[in-house]
This record gives C-alpha cells, structure tokens and sequence, in this order.
C-alpha cells in the first residue's frame, strides 16, 4: 500500500453554496511504489469536476487495486442535520432512502444541508467501479476499485472524473450530473415516442409456444386502438442461453426464422431476449472454449451466477464472437430490437485474462462489441444493466421485476419507490423503463399456473398511472385475452401518453422509506400533476394551480387561483393536466406540497420470544463458508449475490429477545447449504459442536428461493441418540428475499428477526424446545433435503443458517 498527499493541493476547495472540501489526501493500493499522482479540479456552471491521473514512473509494471479519495466534506450546517440520498446502479432493490451520515453507494451521494443541496458521483464511468461513503463526522470517502490492472511503465492512468454538482434548487444537481455524465458520452440520447410491446415474459415465463404468440398477436391486433402495440418481444426461455443460434424446439418448432416471419405477418416488429454474459454448462460454445469465462483467482473456479457462467469480456475472441452473434441478429434475421438481461454479472470485479483492463473497462468492451454487431439502428434495453453502459444503450430498466399486486417488498409500492431513486436519469443518460406493464388478477386465470396475482383494478391503476408518468416503454405481458375490459381499460393511457420529463416533488419529503407521492411532468408544452396515496387509509392532498383538470374526468377544475384540496381513497391515484399555466419550470419552483407522512412499512418483525435461563450461543464459525458481506476481489457474498451486504448483520448481539453471536471465521459469517453443489456450498454439514445440556434452541436461518416443503433438517446428537428437527419452508422458514414470503402471518412456526436496513432481506428465527431437556447436546448436524432432480426448484434449494442459541436452566 502506497499513501501519497495530493501535490500542490489547498487546505480547502469551494464546491459552492456552501460546501467545501479540506484535508484532502489521495490513498492508492498497489504491489509496487512509483506512481505519480496528479489531480485538477475544473469550474463551470455550480459543477466542480476532479480529475485524478496516475503515471507509473517506476521501469516496471505495477499492478493498481484501488485509489482512495479522502476529505472532510464541509456544509451549511451539521451532519446531524443532513439527509443523504443513495443513488444506485440501474436496476436497483434500493429504495428510495433519506439517512443521515453515515451513508454509502456504489454510484452517487446526494446531501441536503439546509436548503443547500450537493451532487457527489462520477461523471464518467469508463475506468473504475467505485463507493461513495460520507461518515458521520462529514468525512468524505470515494474508492476507485481498478481491479490489480496492469500499469505498464511510464503509463498513465485516468481515474473516471468525479462530480460535485451544488444548488440551492433541489433538483438541478441531480440533472446536472445526467447532463454532464451524457456530455461525456458525447452523443445525444436517442429521443424515441414511448415504446409499445407485448412481451413473453411475465405472462408465460419460460413456458411458452410458438401458438401462443400467433393467440396473442391475434387479440392484438383486434384491439389496436385500446391497447396499440408495435413490438413482440420473445423474452427467456427460447434457447439455451450462450447458444443464440439454436432454439428449443418445443417452443419454437418453425425455429426463430419461423416465429419472425410470423410476427412480421401480423404487423409487428420483432423483439428478441438475451443475457449475452451469461452462458449454460451444455451450450457448445462453452464446451468449445472453457478458457473464455471468468474465474476467481483464489481457486480458479468459474464465476457463477445461478449455475451459469460468465463471459470474460477482456479476450478478443469472445468479443469478436458476441460481435458476430448480433450481426447475425440484427442483419440477416432483422431483428432491431434486443433487451439485454443479467449485465451486471459481467462487473464481477475478478481480473480477467487481459490484466491491463479493469472490471469496468472488460464490461464495456464486450458491451461495445454488442452494440458494433447490432448496429447504430437498433434500439438496445439494458436490464440489470449499470451506467457503465451507458454510451451503448438506448434504454435501460429502472426497477426490479414487477409483480401485480401491492406488497412493500416485491410488488407495486416497492418497485415504484426503486424507480422514483432515478427518475432524473430517465430522459436524460437514458430512456428509462420500469419493467412490465402488467393488470391482471389471478382470479381471472383460473387454469393459468403463474407468480400469484391479487392486484384489484384500483391498485392496478396505481401501477398504469405511474408507467404513464416516469417510464418511456410499455410493454405488456398479460395474458391479453384473458384480462377483463375493465383492467385492458386500465391500459390505453400508459400506452399512448408521451412524457419528456417527470420530477418527484417531494424526493426529499418523508421518513426513510417512503415513496415520493407528487409527481411533475412535462410533455412539450403541457404540464401535467400525478397523485398518489400508498397508504391504507383515506388521505387529503393539497395543490395550489391557477386552473387544472383531472384526467379522469371527475376532479379539480378552478378559474381562479386557489388552493385545491383532493381526498384520495387508499391505494389509489390521480392524474392533473395543470392547464391555467404552461411553464414547468416556474411550477416546479413554486408549488407547494403537502401530504401527511405514513410509514410505508407494512411487514415488521415478529414479537419477542420471552426465554429463560442462560444464553449459549453456539460456536459456528469452524463451520461457516459464507461471507455476510460482499468481497469483490474474490465473488464472495451472500450466495455471490454482488448487491447485496449485510455489514450490519453481524453487529447485531440479540434478535426477538434471544440472545445471538453472529459467526465469524476470517470472512465468513454463516453456514451456506446447496443442492448439486454448484457454488461450492455442501448439502450436509456434521459435527457442530454442543457439549452442553440445554432445554431449548433457537435457529436463525432463511431459504434462498427453493421449493416448499421439508427442505432442511437439524439433527440434534445426544450420546446414545438423535433427534431430527425438520424445517419446512414458508413455516419454519421463509425466504430471504421477504418480499416472497410476506405475508408472515401469525399461524407460521418462525418470526422474522431480522430485516436488512435495505429493507427487503431478513432472516427468521424458530424455536425448538428439546423434549430431552435432561441429556446433554453433543452437537448438531445441518443436512439439507433437496427435491426431487426433476422439480422445477431442485436447482435452486439453498439455506442458510445465520445462528444457533441454546437455553439452560
């Protein structure tokens, strides 16, 4: 590690509106001195841009992991009376967050200090995976992670451009920083009229037929004038992903030229799904060339996701192949326009076979191949995609999946607050998409097996209503012919309105996780107010216009100034055309909003557990095989998932009342359980030390996805017997995704005990009371019960156990 001071720098830099830097000290981490560091801060319109070179001055290459950018960060008042907003990668989990310091993010800071507000992010994403972090005590931290790339000699090395964009206007840094990161793309964005399609995906997931399509193309076309459509999007499931040119036969028994013709005889372009980083053991280009994906350099082992590996973006060859595969696509099949799934698990931040390219820089260069291949025509979605992406898309998703029905962990409510974290993006680095504009209610699919629907025509209006506003695309994925008239009623709006711009009014309103609930648009010359009450109560808005009518046809019109007062049912929404004034931005400066605050949080956790007697917390750390935080230099997380850290997981000393001592073993903080063992994780772990006569346990754990039913087992060893305790999923266990398992009713056998300060991760806590409370435990095995090989789950069965707390008299 070599730590140098910035050369020639100030005590202080003026950000303006009264923020400022001191104490500024630049840290790089390296396996060899002789690297130069040079720094220059550029002035134009309330936007401060750092630049941070490296020269390797030394006479061999040095190997760069990562450079830290320290200072104390000064403002308008005290960090006690800040509010920070964590900005995110494009699909994002995160929902919109207002924290005080400490705060972190992968991408971009924004601080309020009084009514001063302060833009932290970089400006360019060409270089480094980075973090933002302000501590508690002002300090400011951005770490550039470049991956061990290699510095040849006398090479020099510029870090991405890091922004500071000040105002006292709430809004403008965050437009500036699209504004100048587009300026440094250095092309405009391409303006297209929303997107209309209809989509696979959501409707019929992966099972799904060529006939279909034909039926839904069929109920398209008789109802183009309510529901027009321009676009039939193929989504997964169509090939073994990594072998784009084959087809499953299944499917597509015409092959993809089949189903093309097809479409295009129906009047509709086609749309194809892809995860191009992404590639299946069984497909014949991995077969060919094992060399050509990535590995962890601790062990050599394949960077996995979900049992496929990854693509190393840093060797030409692949390139060149991913290049000839969309060429082929977009050329000789006419297919011009792809969505691009799993593109985040190309950033994993491993180094691949070219050691003079970072991370970041490997991921564009497969990413600009693709775009080379599919041409400068086609118009490219990027999904699970980052801003590193960028320059080559056209459009990017902006939210997790969407389901149909109203839940604060996966469902309505939380992808809109997800989506609210970016809409000054949208319109501006990219067309932003919120992920399917779906209506339906199971109730209506009686023989249809699929993700469970209960939105009511009320709620699934929130969802239209909010695609109308914030997104560019509309992609229907109903089954078409089965949606009643009222919920295909629900869609016409969201499928023909045209938004250039939409701001949340009230971003910075609320407590910690609330969804923004006024929003302005703009659409050429008209403006335009959206309403929305995600609360479970009735709730009175406020609005002040010189003269407004609703869009549905029973609200506000008022001739003279004045201030309108709505009474909107739970659960609902409403749409405003502002018609007494044109000009957006002068409302925006002077509207005023007013609504009450309710904490969004509908699932808490469970009520305290009352034991008794003296805690034994059980030593699991000799076991333990998974980190609870994410390592990025090794792949190493919670099931490898790279977005996910649960650092404040092991401070944690008690849950629900019961005493607990999260395991620690260098890195690892839990026990990881996996069918097939794919991810390197066993299916039994055995001889957990006890040695302790105890009359009760208490196991913290969660599924990963998996199956119901009986999924794991506790084996409890005495000295001349065993017990088996069996855990079913979904009652002694839920998922720690929670958003699956919610509700988590009463009746169930566990209590969540923990929830991420994410807000949409947990675990859960089940008690066991030992019908031997006389014999001493010797240990404990952990054996996992995988299903059936041909159950549809039996890949993904994998627990996780977070601790093990015993109770004596």
């Amino acid at each position: 590690m070599t730590t140098a001071q910035l050369a020639n720098t100030v005590d202080a830099h003026e950000l303006g509106h009264g923020f400022s830097l001191n104490t500024i000290t630049v840290a790089i981490e390296a396996n060899a001195s002789g690297l130069n560091i040079q720094h220059a801060f550029t002035s134009a319109d309330n936007i401060e841009e750092l630049q941070l070179s490296l020269r390797n001055e030394s006479d061999k290459a040095v190997s760069l992991q990562s450079i830290r950018f320290t200072a104390q960060l000064d403002a308008p008042s005290s960090t006690q009376d800040w509010k920070c907003m964590r900005g995110s990668l494009t699909m994002s989990f995160t929902p919109v967050q207002r924290i005080a310091p400490p705060a972190e993010s992968p991408v971009s800071l924004a601080i309020k200090s009084d009514d001063s507000y302060l833009m932290i992010a970089p400006s360019t994403f060409t270089r480094c995976e980075s973090k933002i972090a302000v501590h508690a005590d002002g300090k400011l931290e951005v770490v550039f992670y470049a991956d061990g790339r290699l510095l040849e000699a006398g090479e020099v090395f510029d870090v991405d451009k890091l922004l500071f964009a000040s105002s006292t206007d709430q809004f403008k840094p965050f437009e500036d920083y699209a504004a100048a990161t587009r300026k440094h793309i250095g092309k405009p964005l391409k303006q297209v009229k929303r997107v209309r399609a209809w989509a696979t995906w959501d409707a019929y997931h992966e099972d799904f037929n060529q006939d279909d399509i034909v039926k839904e193309m069929q109920w398209l076309r008789e109802h183009q004038v309510t529901c027009p459509a321009d676009i039939i999007q193929i989504d997964g499931g169509w090939c073994t992903e990594g072998a784009w040119d084959t087809y499953f036969a299944d499917k597509l028994p015409e092959g993809l030229s089949g189903v093309l013709a097809q479409i295009n005889e129906y009047g509709f372009k086609p749309g194809l799904w892809l995860s191009p980083f992404l590639v299946e053991p069984q497909a014949p280009m991995y077969l060919a060339h094992q060399d050509w994906i990535l590995r962890k350099p601790d062990n050599g082992d394949p960077v996995t996701y979900s049992g496929r590996y990854v693509w190393d973006g840093s060797i030409p060859e692949v390139c060149q192949w991913i290049e000839s595969v969309f060429r082929h696509l977009s050329e000789e099949l006419q297919i011009k326009y792809f969505k691009l799934d799993f593109l985040s698990n190309g950033l994993s931040g491993v180094p691949g076979a070219n050691a003079a390219m970072t991370s970041v820089e490997r991921y564009r260069n497969f990413i600009a191949a693709i775009r080379r291949g599919a041409g400068d025509d086609a118009y490219i979605l990027g999904c699970n995609s980052t801003v590193y992406d960028a320059e080559f898309f056209d459009a990017a998703r902006m939210g997790p999946d969407i389901q149909s029905k109203w839940n604060w962990d996966f469902g309505i409510p939380h992808s809109a607050n997800c989506i609210s974290h970016k809409f000054y993006l949208s319109g501006h680095l990219y067309n932003g998409d919120t992920d399917y504009l779906i209506v339906r209610n199971s109730d209506d699919e009686p023989d249809v097996v699929s993700y469970p629907a209960t939105a009511t025509v009320n709620e699934a209006k929130v969802w239209c209503d909010f695609v109308t506003l914030i997104s560019k695309a509309s992609f229907m994925s109903d089954r078409m012919y089965l949606l009643p008239p009222e919920r295909v009623a629900l869609l016409e709006r969201a499928l023909t309105f045209e938004v250039d711009q939409t701001i949340a009014l009230d971003f910075w309103q609320g407590s910690e996780t609330d969804n923004p609930s006024f929003y302005l648009s703009r659409s050429g010359d008209d403006v335009y107010v959206g309403l929305f009450n995600w609360t479970d109560h009735d709730n009175n808005f406020n609005l002040q216009f010189e003269k407004a009518v609703a869009l549905d046809g029973d609200g506000i019109v008022s001739e003279a100034a004045t201030q309108h007062a709505i009474q909107m049912p739970a659960r609902s929404s409403f749409l405003v055309k502002v018609t007494g004034e044109q000009n957006f931005d002068a409302i925006r400066q002077r509207i005023q909003v007013n609504r009450q605050i309710f904490p969004a949080r509908l699932a808490e956790l469970g009520c305290s557990y009352e034991p008794h007697g003296q805690a034994h917390c059980i030593d699991l750390s000799e076991h333990c095989n998974m980190s609870a935080i994410f390592k990025r230099d090794i792949q190493r997380g919670i099931f490898e998932n790279k977005l996910i850290s649960w650092d404040d997981l092991i401070e944690q000393r008690e849950m629900l009342g019961v005493a607990v001592s999260i395991p620690q073993n260098q890195d690892r903080h839990m026990i990881g359980l996996e069918a097939h063992s794919r991810a390197g994780f066993p299916e039994l772990v055995e001889g957990i030390s006890v040695n302790k006569v105890l009359h009760s346990l208490y196991f913290i754990h969660a599924n990963c996805f998996g199956s119901s039913g009986h999924r794991l087992s506790y084996i409890i060893h005495f000295k001349n017997d065993r017990i088996e305790v069996p855990i079913v999923s979904e009652q002694d266990a839920g998922n720690w995704e929670i958003g699956y398992s919610l509700p988590w009713t009463d009746d169930k056998h566990a209590r969540i005990a923990w929830i991420h300060q994410g807000r949409r991760h947990g675990c859960y806590m089940y008690e066991w009371n030992n019908p031997r409370p006389e014999d001493e435990i010797v240990s404990i095995d952990i054996q996992l019960i995988a299903p059936a090989d041909d159950h549809p789950k039996s890949q993904i069965n994998k627990p996780m156990v977070i601790g093990i707390t015993g109770y004596a008299d």
